[in-house]
């Protein structure tokens, strides 16, 4: 059902916005930074965040991922080291791509808060991009793997930030939502169908 899902959901990438070849790498890097930690495999974070930041700018959440994936498993000071430092690298490249390119009206500015809360277009793309998974994803959250509620998290800054800088009735600038909401509404289907234990970890 997920990857029929996801399919689905593609073409909606296209509406509202010229083909952008680059929408197909942002959700597949997303997709590659859970499993990296869900895996545990930490260290290909580096490589994937400086890759990902040359093709845009989203892959600025990684580090935020990162700290809720391992806010409790590592001492403070070595937490906030390695997340200080992807977050370093994810900001240099994009302040370096930003000194070569200059900034792009449109792109660089707050200025899409008013137009997305008062644009219809923008509430009826993100109920057709999440449409009942956006609904199931938050249904017995607590009884979730624990994976997939620290990812969870995330989701309040993803979405208030996506509301600053985007324009939300593209469906491809809500890309970064989708690898967390779609699991967690499969997972509560899973649970309702008795597929999975009830906060089985992952």
């Amino acid at each position: 059902p997920g990857t029929l899902f996801l399919a689905a959901v593609t073409p909606l990438l296209y509406l509202g916005a010229q083909f952008q070849e680059g929408d197909h790498w942002n959700l597949t890097v997303f997709l590659a930074a859970l499993q990296i930690l869900a895996a545990r495999r930490d260290g290909w974070l580096w490589p994937l965040t400086l890759i990902s930041m040359l093709n845009r700018e989203d892959a600025v959440y990684f580090p935020l991922l990162y700290l809720l994936a391992r806010y409790d498993e590592l001492p403070a000071g070595a937490l906030l080291l390695r997340a200080g430092g992807l977050a370093t690298l994810a900001l240099g490249v994009y302040g370096g791509l930003r000194f070569a390119l200059g900034t792009r009206a449109w792109y660089s500015e707050f200025i899409f808060v008013q137009q997305n809360l008062s644009d219809p277009l923008a509430y009826a793309m993100v109920a057709l991009t999440f449409s009942l998974f956006g609904l199931l994803a938050w249904r017995g959250l607590a009884a979730r793997p624990p994976f997939w509620r620290r990812m969870a998290a995330a989701t309040p800054f993803l979405l208030l930030t996506r509301l600053a800088f985007t324009q939300m009735q593209e469906a491809r600038n809500l890309i970064p939502l989708v690898p967390i909401v779609l699991p967690l509404g499969l997972l509560a289907l899973a649970a309702r169908a008795g597929i999975l234990p009830v906060g089985a970890d992952l």
